[in-house]
C-alpha cells in the first residue's frame, strides 16, 4: 500500500463458471440468471465486477448489474468508511490539500479515494476546490493595495476616554477577557485557570470555577446565542460547556485531535448563528455544533511545537485568518474548506490577528511595540480562490507605533471605528481603525494589558491587567 490507512476491499475467489466457448449458449444466460437472483443484493464491487466480467454477453443481467455495481460504488466511498478508519489520513490529507501541487492533490485523491469522498460526503465539500493558493503575479502586475483613508472623524477625535473603575480582582495575573454582546456577561481568566463571570451592567460576580492549567492559558468563548461559555483547558481532550450563571457544566464534546497537542494553547471563536466553532488545536479546525459529538473538518493542518493562539473571521463567518509557526496569516473559505491566500508574514509568532475596515484589512501583533495592518480585501464572494492569492513578503499597510514596550492585547469596537492596543507597561493606547491615527493614550499604572475588549456600546472598554484587575474605561464627548 501507499503506507497510509485506508479502507480496502479484498476480491472474492474467482466464481466458477462455464467456460468463453460456451457463453453463446442460452445456458450460460439462463444460469447468469440464476447467479444473479444471489447477486443483485451484493454489497461487494469486487464480486459485481467480477460477474460483469464473466456474464458480459447476456444482456438480460447486464443493465441490472451494471446498475448495482454503479450504486454500491457510491455508497462504499461513504457508507464503509467512518471517522475512524480515516482519522490516519486526514491529518495527511490537510497538508497535501493545502500544499498548492495539483499533481500531489490529484495522487492523494486517486489513492484515497473512500476516505476523501467521506470528507466531502459529511461535510458538504468540493474536492475539487483544493488547488493551493494562487500562483503570485509579478509585482508590476498586482492589483492596487488598499491604503488607510486620510479623512479623520471630527466625532473620533471630540471623545476623551478616562478610567472608571475596577471591577473584579483576581489572585493572579488576569490573562483573558471575553464579552457576551447578547446576555450582558464578562468572563475572565487568571494564570491559574480560575474563570470569573460578572455582569457586564452591575459588576457582580456570577459565578467562578477552576480549570488548572499548569500556567497556561485557558481558551473560552461566550456562546452568541445561549447564556453559556464554552471552554477549553490546554491539558483537556474535551470541550466544555457552562452556565454563565452557575456555572454548572451543562455539555462536554470529545474532540480526538485535542490528545495528540495536549499542553498548548490555542483560540475559540464561534460564528454569529452559533452554529459552528472554530478550534486551533494541532491544525485549525471547525466543528458543526449538536449538543452530542460535534463533527470536525480541518482548515489548516501544521505540525509545530509552540502554541497557535491567533485566529479571527469576518462578520458573515465565511473567511478565517488564522496565525501559522512562520508569521504567515494564513486566510481560508470556509465554505468550500480551503486555503485562498497568505497576506503577511512576520518575524516572529503572529499573537494576535484581528479583521478591521469591513474586514478588507488585517492587522495583526507579534511580541514587537507596534502594530501592523495589512490588505486582506477578500475575493468576490461568487469566485472563491481567484482573488487573494500570495501575498507573502508585502509589506503592511500601515505600522501603528506609539508603545515603549510589546503591544500583548488587541480589539475593534463593535461599530468597527476604533482599535485599542494595550501593552506590558500598562499603556492603552486608542487608534481610528480607518487612517491608522492615534487618538489617546491611556495608563492607570504599570500593571501589564494581557487582553481587552469593547463593549457592545463601543463606548466602554475593559481591560485584564498583570495585577489580576478587570478595569473599565469609559469615552465622553468633550
Amino acid at each position: 500500500t501507499n503506507g497510509l490507512t485506508a479502507p480496502y476491499f479484498i476480491r472474492p475467489a474467482a466464481m466458477e463458471t462455464p467456460s468463453a466457448t460456451a457463453a453463446q449458449d442460452v445456458d450460460f444466460c439462463d444460469m447468469a440468471q440464476i447467479l444473479w437472483l444471489q447477486m443483485s443484493q451484493s454489497d461487494d464491487p469486487a464480486a459485481l465486477r467480477s460477474f460483469i466480467e464473466r456474464f458480459g454477453t447476456c444482456q438480460t443481467v447486464m443493465p441490472l448489474a451494471e446498475d448495482r455495481l454503479r450504486e454500491v460504488t457510491a455508497a462504499l466511498d461513504t457508507a464503509t468508511v467512518t471517522m475512524e478508519d480515516c482519522s490516519a489520513i486526514f491529518p495527511m490529507a490537510m497538508m497535501a490539500l493545502s500544499s498548492g501541487d495539483e499533481a500531489m492533490i490529484s495522487n492523494f485523491l486517486e489513492q484515497n479515494a473512500p476516505c476523501m469522498n467521506f470528507l466531502a460526503s459529511s461535510f458538504g465539500l468540493e474536492l475539487e476546490s483544493f488547488v493551493g493558493i494562487p500562483t503570485a503575479t509579478a509585482q508590476n502586475e498586482r492589483p492596487p493595495r488598499l491604503r488607510l483613508s486620510q479623512d479623520t472623524d471630527p466625532a473620533l477625535l471630540s471623545e476623551t476616554w478616562q478610567y472608571q473603575e475596577v471591577i473584579g480582582q483576581h489572585s493572579s495575573s488576569a490573562q483573558n477577557i471575553v464579552l457576551s454582546q447578547r446576555h450582558g456577561r464578562i468572563a475572565s481568566a487568571d494564570v491559574n485557570g480560575r474563570i470569573t463571570i460578572f455582569d457586564k451592567a452591575t459588576g457582580r460576580s456570577l459565578s467562578n470555577f477552576h480549570y488548572p492549567t499548569e500556567g497556561r492559558e485557558l481558551a473560552f468563548v461566550f456562546h452568541p446565542i445561549k447564556d453559556q461559555l464554552i471552554v477549553r483547558n490546554p491539558y483537556w481532550d474535551h470541550l466544555r460547556v457552562v452556565a454563565s450563571i452557575t456555572g454548572q457544566e451543562v455539555a462536554r464534546w470529545r474532540v480526538a485531535a485535542f490528545s495528540w497537542d495536549r499542553g498548548r494553547t490555542k483560540p475559540l471563536r464561534v460564528s454569529a448563528d452559533g452554529e459552528t466553532l472554530f478550534v486551533g488545536n494541532l491544525r485549525y479546525s471547525f466543528f458543526d455544533i449538536n449538543e452530542r459529538f460535534p463533527n470536525r473538518l480541518t482548515l489548516f493542518s501544521w505540525r509545530d511545537e509552540r502554541d497557535l493562539p491567533s485566529l479571527d473571521m469576518t462578520a458573515d463567518d465565511r473567511f478565517v485568518a488564522a496565525g501559522d509557526p512562520l508569521g504567515n496569516v494564513q486566510l481560508f473559505d470556509t465554505v468550500r474548506g480551503n486555503r485562498v491566500g497568505v497576506v503577511a508574514a512576520e518575524q516572529g509568532l503572529v499573537r494576535k490577528i484581528l479583521f478591521i475596515n469591513d474586514d478588507r484589512m488585517i492587522l495583526t501583533l507579534a511580541g514587537k511595540r507596534d502594530a501592523l495592518v495589512w490588505d486582506a480585501s477578500p475575493p468576490d464572494r461568487g469566485s472563491v480562490g481567484d482573488g487573494w492569492g500570495n501575498n507573502e513578503g508585502v509589506e503592511p499597510i500601515a505600522r501603528l507605533s506609539g508603545h515603549s514596550d510589546i503591544v500583548r492585547a488587541a480589539a475593534v469596537s463593535s461599530d468597527g471605528r476604533r482599535i485599542a492596543t494595550g501593552a506590558a507597561d500598562g499603556e492603552i493606547i486608542l487608534w481610528e481603525a480607518a487612517t491608522g491615527q492615534k487618538l489617546q493614550s491611556l495608563r492607570r499604572d504599570t500593571a501589564g494589558v494581557n487582553a481587552i475588549a469593547f463593549a457592545g456600546n463601543s463606548q466602554t472598554l475593559f481591560s485584564a491587567h498583570e495585577d489580576g484587575t478587570i478595569r473599565t474605561w469609559q469615552a465622553t464627548a468633550r
